[in-house]
């Protein structure tokens, strides 16, 4: 019995852990999405879009901070919320496919997808 006991605490313990990594993946992901869009401004030739990468990264951190944060008023949730964060890194993939290349774009938003997928699956 005690080994039943000792196996579902250390089950228990590994989920809380693999919890918790989900969650920090989910941090870093955001703070590498807004990074990686203001760094694209030193990279790129030409001002107008220069301009835009800055603009667009402006409007994910003032629309995120507004719905996407957990401690704002406005959060979203559900659908909406879902919705937003689709949004949010699909675009984000975008412009990082302009901005460095084809490759960066897509494993950035496998990278989401993965981790949108096991917050919702989890539940967390």
């Amino acid at each position: 019995i005690l080994n039943v006991k000792h196996i579902l605490r250390t089950f228990h313990e590994a989920k809380s852990n693999m919890n918790q990594i989900i969650i920090a993946m989910r941090f870093l992901l955001e703070v590498v999405t807004v990074l990686a869009l203001i760094a694209t401004t030193f990279f790129k030739p030409f001002k107008l879009e220069k301009l835009f990468f800055l603009a667009f990264a402006v409007l994910v951190v003032w629309v995120w901070s507004i719905y996407g944060a957990p401690n704002s008023p406005k959060t979203l949730t559900g659908n909406k919320r879902l919705i937003l964060e689709l949004g949010v890194f699909s675009l984000s993939s975008l412009f990082l496919m302009r901005g460095y290349s084809f490759k960066v774009g897509g494993v950035y938003l496998l990278l989401c997808l993965i981790n949108l997928s096991l917050i919702y699956l989890l539940k967390l």
